[in-house]
């Protein structure tokens, strides 16, 4: 399994796995537009850090679920948005536009979610990060 290494401060580094797989789920944590790399570039706004969290967790949930359209997988997610940034229900609103242009089933078959608005997050220039869970049972293609 990827793992990598994730600095929340100065002197506290702690190894993370990208993903965990138990029994027939998924579990993603702390999915952000750098997805962990600190030499990506941060989009300056909410609506491109939106997208650059759904493809981070398109390709995920790929490398975890094995299926063509991977976001299909996720059942649960929980948006983190920083104080400011934007309105919960437009964060919610692009979050899940970008997702279903991922993987438009999410059209006819919804995940659930919700959105969370914090103080700050891990660091300074992220403006959301999402949690979310995926379903690997056969048959849900």
């Amino acid at each position: 399994m990827d793992n990598f290494e994730r600095e929340f401060y100065d002197d506290f580094k702690v190894g993370m796995a990208k993903f965990l797989i138990v029994d027939d789920f998924i579990f993603l944590s702390g999915m952000s537009a750098s997805n962990g790399s600190s030499d990506a570039a941060i989009p300056d706004t909410i609506k491109e850090q939106i997208r650059a969290v759904a493809e981070n967790l398109h390709r995920t949930f790929k490398l975890a679920a094995w299926t063509e359209e991977p976001l299909t997988r996720m059942v649960k997610f929980t948006i983190y948005v920083k104080k400011g940034a934007a309105p919960p229900h437009y964060v919610m609103r692009q979050f899940i536009e970008a997702c279903q242009e991922l993987a438009p089933k999410l059209i006819d078959y919804p995940s659930t979610g919700t959105c969370v608005v914090v103080e700050q997050l891990e660091h300074e220039e992220h403006l959301l990060v999402v949690d979310a869970i995926g379903a690997i049972a056969e048959g849900t293609d």
